[in-house]
């Protein structure tokens, strides 16, 4: 009863009341999910504009189980190339099980306009199977912006899906249309704070905070808290040569615990 409860819960908010895929990877989800400002192959899930800042080949993969329930799960992998006037990034996501999942499969495209200033947009097919007997896609874009005005601070703004695009022509359920608007400070080259606002169209706003504190160059220490709903998030990660691991855990007064786990593995330079 306590599973069935949970998950009428979850399919009620994620499914279209609630984007899924965003933002994606341990790093983020161990900041309070502030990912804005992030630049790497991540930023082709959460803010297509910060993959100008990396001039190398990177591939991630992302895995977490919400609330440590299997049919929860949500996966994702990504792979970023540069070239001289634009960086190309494409991603595959999958949340669910065989009775209800949801993909999206994005290509996105960034460049940057000065030293500065950086812009991305990214075009997505998204779709909603349950069982055999209903299956859904629709086309969707985002759009995203960095502006970096001096090396301490940094500035990230997406919009997600602003064309408000349906699930299908014959009904009117539409995927998530949301914005947000964030900011990451470095208050020295170990120490950083990330704040983050969010607003879904007919959702209450979502405020997140995170920091970030380099043990080592090799070692990072990570917390943060988000809202609506409230979590609590911590996690860590460890830098070596070319591979980059990352865990986090997000808790949830009610559900419980969500363990996220993410590599990054840098191709070539």
């Amino acid at each position: 009863m306590k599973h069935l409860f949970i998950y009428l819960l979850l399919m009620t908010r994620f499914a279209f009341a609630q984007q899924v895929f965003n933002p994606l990877g341990a790093e983020a989800a161990a900041m309070g999910g502030t990912a804005l400002s992030n630049s790497g192959s991540f930023a082709i899930q959460n803010n297509v504009a910060g993959m100008v800042w990396t001039d190398k080949v990177e591939v991630s993969i992302y895995n977490e189980m919400r609330y440590r329930l299997i049919n929860l799960s949500l996966s994702n992998a990504n792979i970023l190339v540069p070239f001289k006037r634009f960086h190309l990034g494409f991603g595959v996501n999958h949340f669910g099980y065989d009775l209800y999942n949801q993909q999206k499969f994005n290509v996105a495209i960034a460049r940057k306009l000065n030293s500065q200033f950086s812009l991305g947009i990214s075009m997505a097919l998204f779709g909603v199977n349950i069982s055999e007997n209903s299956q859904a896609y629709t086309f969707m874009g985002d759009i995203g912006l960095q502006y970096k005005p001096t090396k301490n601070l940094n500035f990230g703004l997406s919009i997600f899906n602003p064309t408000q695009s349906k699930l299908s022509e014959n009904n009117n359920v539409k995927v998530p249309t949301y914005a947000r608007i964030g900011t990451s400070y470095y208050i020295s080259e170990k120490l950083v704070l990330n704040a983050e606002f969010e607003k879904s169209l007919g959702l209450p706003e979502i405020y997140r905070s995170g920091f970030a504190y380099k043990i080592h160059p090799a070692f990072t220490l990570r917390a943060g808290a988000s809202s609506n709903p409230f979590l609590l998030t911590f996690g860590a990660g460890v830098k070596w040569s070319k591979l980059k691991l990352d865990i986090a855990a997000s808790y949830h007064q009610i559900l419980g615990v969500t363990p996220h786990l993410s590599l990054i593995y840098v191709i070539a330079d």
